[in-house]
C-alpha cells in the first residue's frame, strides 16, 4: 500500500504539472493547490523529486506600452519579494523569470493588484471629485501597496518560515533567476519610481486600509529585492 505521504506529494506532483497547462485559469489554480496542499502537509517543494520542467527558469515578456501606470509599477515591485520572479521593464513590455509556475501566479498577482488598485482610486475619484488631486492619488496608491505588502508578509511568515530547507532553495533559486537575466537580457539598472511630491496622511491611511483588506492568494516566498528593473542603455 502506498503510505499516505507518497500520496500526497504524488498528488502535489500532478498539480505542478497542470501548472503548464495552456488554459490560464486552470493553470493557476493547480498551482495555487499545490502550494495549500503542501503548507498544510508541511511538505516542502524543493524536496520533491520534480520533473525537469517543472524546475527550469523561463522568461515570459508581458506587452504593456512604452509607459507603465504607477499602478502596475508598484505592483510589479510586490513580486520579487513574494512570488519567486523577477521582473524586468524592457521598452515596451515587462519581462517575468522564473520558474514557470511561479511565473503564472506572478502574473495573476499583477493584473488582480493593477485592476483593483485603479478601481479603487475610480471610486475615490468619484468621491472627493475635484479634491482628489495627483498628489493625492499617489499617496493613496502607496499606501494601498504598503497594506497589501503587509499582508503579504504575514502569510509568507506563515507558509515558509525562515531558515527552512525551503526558504534556503527560495535563495539559490533566485541567484539562479540573477544569472538568467544576466545572461538573457544583459546588465540592468534600478530605477525610483514618482513619489508623492508632499505626504497626504489622510490618503496615505486610506490607501493603506483598502491594501490589508484585499483578499489574495497566499504568498509565495522570494527574493528579498523589491525594486523594479530595467536593462541599461547601450554605451
Amino acid at each position: 500500500m502506498t503510505p499516505p505521504t507518497s500520496r500526497i506529494e504524488d498528488r502535489i506532483r500532478k498539480l505542478l504539472r497542470l501548472g503548464q497547462s495552456p488554459f490560464e485559469h486552470e493553470a493557476q489554480r493547480a498551482v495555487e493547490l499545490a502550494f495549500e496542499l503542501a503548507a498544510r502537509h508541511q511538505i516542502e517543494i524543493e524536496s520533491l523529486n520534480l520533473d525537469e520542467g517543472e524546475r527550469k527558469i523561463v522568461l515570459v515578456a508581458v506587452e504593456c506600452g512604452l509607459r507603465l501606470p504607477l499602478e502596475k509599477s508598484l505592483a510589479a515591485n510586490l513580486l520579487g519579494p513574494f512570488f519567486n520572479v523577477s521582473v524586468v521593464r524592457c521598452r515596451g513590455n515587462v519581462k517575468f523569470v522564473g520558474l514557470p509556475q511561479d511565473i503564472e501566479i506572478a502574473r495573476y498577482v499583477w493584473e488582480f493588484l493593477s485592476e483593483t488598485a485603479h478601481r479603487l482610486v475610480r471610486e475615490q475619484r468619484a468621491l472627493l471629485r475635484g479634491r482628489f488631486t495627483e498628489n493625492r492619488r499617489r499617496n493613496f496608491l502607496y499606501g494601498f501597496f504598503y497594506g497589501v505588502a503587509s499582508k503579504l508578509r504575514a502569510s509568507k511568515a506563515q507558509l515558509i518560515p525562515e531558515g527552512s530547507s525551503t526558504a534556503l532553495a527560495l535563495v539559490d533559486r533566485a541567484a539562479e533567476r540573477h544569472d538568467f537575466v544576466a545572461e538573457q537580457i544583459g546588465p540592468t539598472h534600478t530605477f525610483a519610481l514618482a513619489r508623492p511630491k508632499r505626504r497626504d496622511p489622510d490618503a496615505m491611511t486610506s490607501g493603506y486600509q483598502r491594501g490589508k483588506a484585499v483578499e489574495i492568494r497566499r504568498a509565495m516566498a522570494g527574493s528579498q529585492s523589491a525594486r523594479l528593473s530595467a536593462p541599461e542603455a547601450a554605451p
